[in-house]
């Protein structure tokens, strides 16, 4: 009788996924994709876009200063996560392909509040990707928010999310 070798079937591992790099801000753009607003509140959506030839990745909030018309900074109280984002998902690793934009929203109002007769208004702003120390500077967007510059920022979202409004 012959007895053949049980042959064990080898079963290959799937393949493990090394995340990209964190994107640094020199692999960055920021832009200004969209505006609403209703009742004194307004959700500026903007993005950043991979400018690099290298998937990278982001992973939180950026941080906004307003700047004026001479770009000196403005009093700005960046809030991540706070006010209108407070009751959606947070943050999370979102792969940046090269030329790829991840969208992410601020909300602001434009009612004074307390003392505030006025609001000043920022022509321009840094914004500083997660995890980075040196930020991008976009303008054509103006901002006058209130509430001693009250700024609420959401999250970066994967590329082609919608920000709730």
């Amino acid at each position: 009788m012959l007895v053949s070798p049980s042959v064990a079937s080898a079963q290959m591992a799937p393949p493990v996924q090394i995340p990209a790099g964190a994107c640094g801000t020199n692999q960055l753009a920021v832009s200004f994709v969209e505006s609403q607003g209703a009742a004194g509140t307004i959700l500026d959506v903007l993005q950043l876009t991979n400018t690099s030839g290298t998937t990278c990745t982001l992973n939180g909030y950026v941080t906004v200063q307003l700047l004026d018309a001479s770009n000196a900074p403005m009093t700005t109280n960046d809030v991540p996560g706070g006010g209108f984002f407070m009751g959606f998902p947070g943050p999370s690793l979102v792969m940046l392909a090269p030329g790829a934009g991840a969208p992410f929203g601020v909300f602001w109002s434009d009612v004074p509040t307390g003392a505030e007769t006025t609001c000043p208004t920022s022509m321009s702003q840094l914004i500083t990707p997660p995890g980075q120390t040196t930020a991008l500077s976009i303008t054509g967007v103006t901002m006058a928010p209130c509430n001693s510059g009250t700024i609420n920022v959401g999250p970066i979202r994967p590329p082609g999310s919608a920000i709730p409004s």
